[in-house]
């Protein structure tokens, strides 16, 4: 039995991984879908609801949206659009996106996260 204790690995922004749970207000880690959200939201084009289902498998983005706002801090700008609906009705939703100011944090956010490809 050994009792060496092991470094705690170290991230891409240079943070042990203990460090980097804290990244909500409450002190949990976001789960992926968290992150996968403001990857998409990060690339500067605006989304709603069905593009979230449809894009990352998210099927109650406006939640998802709402934990982004209220867990990480981000300010989320939205606008009311209308979609085409069932057989083609009108449907009003939100549409989400990131101030230039915030995509600046969230790619800081992605970077100490370790997601490489969406900073």
């Amino acid at each position: 039995m050994s009792t060496d204790k092991k470094k705690p690995a170290v991230g891409a922004a240079g943070q042990s991984a203990s460090q980097r749970k804290k990244l909500f207000a409450n002190g949990s880690r976001p789960t992926p879908k968290i992150w996968r959200a403001v990857a998409l939201l990060n690339t500067g084009h605006r989304f709603n609801r069905w593009d979230f289902s449809r894009l990352i498998y998210d099927f109650c983005g406006n939640s998802t949206m709402a934990e982004i706002a209220r867990g990480m801090g981000h300010r989320i700008a939205q606008d009311e659009t209308v979609v085409r609906g069932y057989r083609g009705t009108r449907t009003r939703c939100k549409e989400y996106f990131l101030e230039v100011s915030e995509q600046e944090k969230a790619k800081t956010m992605l970077r100490v996260c370790g997601d490489r490809e969406a900073a």
